[in-house]
């Protein structure tokens, strides 16, 4: 029986210098990607972006949010009634327009996704949308990109502003971190629902989204003094209150988002088989 590798030249290497042969491999990939990627330069006019169907819907305009008309065009002419609002929100520089680009169905007629930086600058300033309809259980699926809530070239008013209009848009929220959920996070998602009290209601109705706090990039395993717990074990565990400062976010977290619930995708890795 032949032992022989069939794979590629390196994998007759041993394992110490083939994993670093693969190593150097990715990064010279992530090189020319990235090279090509930015030679590729996204020009936007009029709200639109040449390479893309993102639009922005709600920019900020002399302190004061305004909704894009383009966008309101685009979404007058699609076909279905039902819409369902999926909002991606969280601090900035933490994947959340690359996660909102992956709800995306991929459509060659439709390139790109939504747009991402390399710097500190963001990119997405107030609320961006999905232009192209997505069928999806009956109806339109609008996925909203939205401002990064610690966005530091930011003024905090227009933040709180954006902050409610995602509330009161979105059928499902989510909440997306890196690594982990801190306190800061829990008064983040607080302060959501301090600023939507500020709204006058028409009627009595007020309804809240679903709540879905992502956290990526993490391995941690939910344990509480040697017992594992599953996702949404830990998450209520987290939302029990402590006897501190933080107690009244997370006495508002529990009481309005009826429907929450936690998630983690671990870091993109070749050796793993969930990325």
């Amino acid at each position: 029986v032949s032992t022989q590798s069939t794979g590629p030249f390196f994998y007759h290497f041993p394992w110490p210098v083939r994993m670093k042969l693969e190593y150097y491999l990715f990064v010279v990939i992530v090189f020319f990607i990235s090279d090509a990627l930015a030679a590729s330069e996204i020009v936007c006019k009029d709200g639109w972006c040449e390479e893309t169907a993102a639009v922005r819907l709600i920019s900020n305009s002399q302190q004061h949010l305004k909704v894009n008309p383009v966008a309101l065009e685009k979404l007058n002419s699609w076909t279905s009634s039902k819409v369902y609002v999926v909002s991606f929100i969280g601090p900035g520089r933490k994947g959340k327009s690359t996660l909102a680009t992956r709800f995306i169905p991929c459509d060659p007629a439709v390139p790109g996704g939504f747009q991402v930086g390399s710097t500190m600058e963001p990119v997405t300033e107030g609320i961006d949308m999905w232009g192209q309809e997505i069928t999806f259980k009956g109806g339109s699926l609008l996925l909203l990109d939205t401002e990064g809530t610690d966005n530091p070239f930011g003024n905090l008013l227009h933040q709180r502003r954006l902050s409610v209009v995602v509330s009161l848009l979105s059928s499902v929220a989510v909440y997306n971190v890196m690594d982990t959920l801190t306190t800061h996070d829990i008064d983040k998602l607080a302060e959501l629902i301090d600023f939507r009290h500020m709204v006058k209601y028409e009627s009595e109705t007020d309804s809240w989204p679903a709540l879905v706090i992502l956290i990526q990039n993490s391995r941690l395993q939910f344990s509480i003094k040697g017992k594992a717990l599953t996702n949404n074990e830990f998450l209520e565990h987290l939302l029990e209150n402590k006897g501190d400062d933080h107690d009244r976010s997370r006495s508002l977290i529990k009481s309005f988002f009826s429907f929450r619930t936690l998630h983690v995708l671990p870091p993109p890795s070749p050796y793993s088989a969930l990325i």
